[in-house]
């Protein structure tokens, strides 16, 4: 099974991974090559569902546990599509270590901006931006569109007190002001990126 996934044949590994015995089927190996499985395939709800055996079975160390589990959540959250209710029960529903993964958070303001779910993404951005400084973030924050955009831009605004030295920030600012028709100020921001 394990040379079928590397060949990227997945049904074929799935056949094989169902032939094995029942009481094999917890074991420290076959639950690593099912995980392997279900990431590479595109399977995320039934990785989510494998993580407790993997963790009751101490299959993977804690750091590369956390790491499937913060892939299987933006895999989870890329395919709610628009629906805003569904993703903001499958956020709700991740721990909340999982919540505050970089990645996890990027992947849900994503989902939520490309829902055109501003004010959501908005709050979601400002929060992990408090918790955690990351370019990514900013340039998302970047992204909200005009009837969010004068609240969030008095808000990034301050972050130039800490962070003015990030040329992301300057062109999030940049995008900002466009989006409200700030022109002078936008072009301000931009010439301040090219120096």
């Amino acid at each position: 099974a394990g040379m079928q996934i590397e060949d990227g044949d997945f049904e074929a590994a799935a056949r094989t991974l169902g032939e094995v015995p029942p009481k094999l089927a917890s074991s420290p190996q076959v639950l690593e090559i099912r995980s392997r499985l279900l990431a590479r395939s595109g399977h995320p709800e039934l990785l989510t569902a494998l993580l407790p055996d993997l963790r009751r079975n101490k299959v993977f160390p804690p750091g590369e546990l956390a790491r499937l589990e913060a892939k299987a959540a933006r895999d989870r959250l890329a395919r709610c599509g628009s629906d805003t209710a569904a993703l903001s029960r499958l956020w709700s529903g991740f721990a909340r270590a999982v919540r505050e993964e970089p990645e996890v958070e990027y992947a849900y303001a994503r989902a939520l901006l490309d829902a055109d779910a501003h004010p959501m993404a908005e709050e979601v951005l400002r929060k992990a931006l408090a918790r955690r400084w990351s370019s990514s973030l900013v340039a998302l924050y970047g992204e909200l569109d005009a009837a969010s955009v004068k609240a969030a831009l008095g808000r990034a605004e301050q972050w130039l007190a800490t962070h003015g030295d990030d040329p992301v920030l300057l062109l999030a600012l940049g995008r900002l002001c466009y989006s409200a028709q700030l022109w002078g100020k936008a072009r301000g921001y931009l010439e301040e990126l090219l120096v």
